[in-house]
């Protein structure tokens, strides 16, 4: 099986530095505001959904700005990963078929550019909790933690859907769907004590749940999460890479190239 040097791509880090950069470059070229349409979208999308939840549903959740927009920047994280990374190995077959690359590479370069982009937008999370009059505590230095979770769990998730892509294409067209589910049975759009008693189960089942629950305690209650929501999502997150290093050993023992 893959070591772990292997599957972070430490051997690699001069191409994936190279390739993240530009990454980073291609995304913000030629737009006028650049790296600011980062911090506007999540923002914009926070206050949509502000006025049509909390202003017209009468959603009642205090902060709701402060905790749709950081639901908004960690889903959104997570989401935009999955989906670059489930296609990143038929979108570089080229480069695949004639250069020695791991293929775990294409998964992890989109996993660290998207990563990059969610710090950067962390300052905005810390500006609008000021204008809500809450400031940071502590418990804010958690934050990298919960991300490197949602990081591996991403990653490992993506690489296994970028080789199930390459034999099932349809794939492609499903997450979108299973996407959309995902997040309506994750807290993103509501906090998860608002849920049902009989539907509590939900948190453990999810491999997200305690991340999102994790970090609406952080920034709205300035409280570092408990030690269950610590423990559920890591095991998530190492269960999913070790079943994603399983199959890139497979997609290797296959010869999966010559199906690109």
């Amino acid at each position: 099986m893959v070591n772990l040097w292997e599957f972070f791509c430490f051997h690699k880090k001069f191409l994936v530095y190279t390739m993240v950069t530009r990454n980073l470059k291609i995304k913000y070229r030629r737009s006028v505001l650049g790296f600011l349409w980062t911090l506007l979208i999540p923002i914009l999308q926070a206050g949509i959904y502000y006025l049509v939840f909390n202003r017209i549903l009468k959603v009642q959740a205090d902060n709701y700005v402060l905790f749709i927009l950081t639901s908004l920047l960690l889903w959104g994280f997570f989401s935009n990963t999955l989906t670059e990374a489930q296609e990143s190995l038929l979108m570089h077959s080229n480069l695949i078929t004639k250069i020695n690359i791991p293929l775990h590479a294409f998964p992890w370069i989109a996993s660290i550019t998207h990563a990059i982009i969610l710090f950067l937008s962390l300052p905005v999370v810390v500006g609008i909790s000021l204008l809500h009059g809450i400031r940071p505590t502590p418990s804010y230095f958690y934050l990298p933690v919960l991300i490197l979770q949602l990081l591996l769990f991403a990653y490992s998730m993506g690489l296994v859907l970028s080789i199930i892509v390459i034999f099932f294409r349809d794939l492609r067209h499903l997450l979108a769907i299973g996407l959309q589910i995902w997040m309506y049975s994750t807290p993103v759009l509501y906090q998860a004590k608002m849920l049902p008693p009989e539907f509590s189960w939900v948190l453990w089942a999810n491999p997200l749940g305690f991340i999102f629950s994790s970090a609406h305690r952080i920034v709205l209650e300035g409280s570092w999460p408990t030690l269950t929501q610590f423990t559920v999502p890591t095991l998530w997150a190492i269960g999913a890479a070790w079943v994603a290093r399983a199959a890139l050993n497979r997609a290797r023992t296959m010869g999966v190239t010559e199906w690109l």
